[in-house]
């Protein structure tokens, strides 16, 4: 009787390590790369923006001009249906707030997981261009703060060059973005043949 138990339990861990192996590689199914279960990551480590290597901040500038310049439909073609293009994001915020309703992404206690649930996406997104950047950047704002912001009037400004733009425009210009990330990127109309069911659903409300 007692051996038959040994054998039992014996049959038992070489069940549990037969599952485990099996299940040691696995695919990521966020950004679509084969990883080592041992070695994948199991919390996503977000940087702010300023604190990125110069690799990181590449994969971010070529990521993000893939999302400006590449349609969703073919993006997805390329990349799998986590992405989207960065006009769908613009879109998606501006019906939030122009919902007949009130605005639902800002007027409210949904500020936060509205926002939360959109970053979510549009990480996705990014990450399914350059998965080697493993999270997307945050931008701390309190270090722009003229009082004892550590970056404020320094080349690493937010406002700068490098990022999101230099504090120059005019109405000469339109007031333009003339340089950094989104130097003169323009805003399209929008598209009801991209979009118009997206807008319809929340005007009929």
């Amino acid at each position: 009787m007692t051996m038959k138990i040994v054998a039992f339990v014996a049959v038992c861990i070489l069940a549990l390590c037969w599952v485990q192996l099996a299940s040691a590689s696995e695919v990521d199914s966020e950004v679509g790369t084969q990883m080592k279960w041992s070695k994948r990551p199991r919390v996503r480590v977000r940087k702010e923006l300023r604190s990125l290597t110069q690799a990181e901040y590449s994969l971010l500038v070529s990521g993000l001009s893939t999302m400006l310049s590449v349609p969703t439909s073919q993006g997805q073609a390329l990349y799998g249906k986590q992405y989207k293009a960065y006009d769908y994001f613009i879109v998606k915020h501006a019906v939030s707030v122009n919902d007949p309703r009130g605005d639902q992404g800002h007027a409210g206690s949904n500020f936060m997981t509205f926002h939360r649930a959109w970053l979510l996406e549009l990480e996705l997104s990014l990450l399914s261009v350059v998965p080697e950047l493993r999270a997307l950047p945050y931008w701390d704002i309190t270090l722009e703060n003229s009082k004892g912001g550590r970056y404020f009037n320094t080349p690493n400004y937010i406002f700068s060059s490098r990022w999101a733009g230099s504090l120059d425009s005019s109405a000469a210009d339109n007031f333009a973005v003339k340089d950094g990330l989104f130097g003169w990127r323009q805003v399209g109309k929008f598209n009801w043949e991209v979009y118009g069911e997206y807008r319809r659903s929340t005007t009929a409300r």
